[in-house]
């Protein structure tokens, strides 16, 4: 069995063809379920965290803004709910999985110099 990180599972999925199946695609991500007035800023957060850590849904490796979440509450998909102790710990698990995959490539690059200096590269420097 493999482990993925959410960078690599991103990547695997087909890229949504609009605002919506972008939405209900985060959704599964950030562990919020349905987008309501109570929670549709820290769908946003999340997301952004996600964006930082280098998964993005729309153009460009972005997540949506602020103001496109909002336009959508009610949005609900089939996704599994996480508190935020358990969404921090998922946080934690994706930065300690890029963490052992930058120390991967730093030890390949005695190795194989160019190939395992662009990875470095694109997974340090994902913008």
């Amino acid at each position: 069995m493999t482990t993925e990180t959410v960078p690599e599972a991103a990547n695997k999925i087909m890229q949504p063809q609009n605002l919506e199946e972008c939405l209900l695609l985060q959704s599964h991500f950030v562990g919020i379920p349905r987008i309501t007035k109570k929670n549709f800023r820290e769908f946003y957060r999340r997301g952004k965290t996600l964006q930082l850590l280098g998964v993005g849904f729309l153009d460009r490796g972005r997540m949506p803004t602020l103001m496109e979440i909002e336009e959508n509450i009610s949005l609900s998909s089939g996704g599994v709910r996480l508190d935020k102790k358990k969404w921090q710990d998922a946080v934690m698990s994706i930065i300690d999985d890029l963490t052992d995959k930058v120390i991967d490539i730093e030890k390949d690059v005695a190795g194989d110099g160019k190939h395992a200096l662009s990875s470095y590269k694109r997974l340090v420097y994902p913008y």
